[in-house]
């Protein structure tokens, strides 16, 4: 989806090339797709649709050389891998909003234990995931195999390939339904452990 976008992005500004002040139809249409793409790609709040932004209202035609400049900025951007970093920042924003969420179900009593681990699973699961792709690794197919690869590449040092065994437990346990083998103990550290190798796998 990221490269359609990121190739449309590119015909775009082939386009803007071509335009002239003054043609206000075809620079309507491009002003509109513009700013789509780029919400799309970097979201509302991006400093490229909000310099966009400036120049939506009026006539088109009269900020092609506006137009053309701010995406020739975004994908040269893109190229010196702004577009990984505002993918990760979105992951981690959702990571870290399961991980709420599930910090609350957990503090709901025994019965919370069960939606909460689920929640932990998926972000356990994705959380192995990046972290093999942000270092260039292929991510095997099991959670032990993501393990056992980051552990061999040094992404992992032991303590921390030894949480994600624990982690690794717990989600085989939430995922089969196996309530009864953990408690909400357990959950809290799993949450716990997994902030804080996001924290320091992925912060600043």
């Amino acid at each position: 989806m990221l490269n359609r976008h990121v190739d449309y992005l590119k015909q775009l500004f082939k386009e803007s090339q071509k335009l002239k002040n003054g043609d206000h139809e075809s620079c309507e249409s491009l002003r509109t797709s513009a700013y789509s793409t780029i919400c799309s790609l970097f979201g509302e709040e991006s400093v490229y649709a909000k310099q966009l932004g400036k120049y939506m209202n009026g006539a088109a035609g009269a900020f092609i050389e506006k137009y053309r400049a701010i995406l020739h900025s975004s994908l040269r951007d893109i190229e010196n891998g702004a577009l990984e970093k505002y993918e990760l920042y979105i992951y981690l924003n959702s990571f870290e909003d399961f991980l709420k969420q599930a910090k609350q179900l957990n503090n709901g009593g025994n019965e919370g234990k069960k939606p909460a681990g689920v929640l932990v699973s998926a972000v356990f699961e994705d959380f192995l995931s990046r972290l093999c792709k942000t270092n260039g690794e292929n991510p095997p197919d099991s959670a032990k195999s993501k393990i056992d690869l980051l552990k061999s590449k040094s992404i992992l040092n032991t303590i921390e390939s030894s949480r994600m065994e624990t982690i690794k437990e717990l989600r085989n346990k939430a995922m089969h339904a196996k309530w009864d083998d953990y408690d909400n103990s357990d959950v809290g550290k799993a949450i716990s452990d997994l902030e804080d190798i996001l924290s320091t796998k992925f912060g600043n």
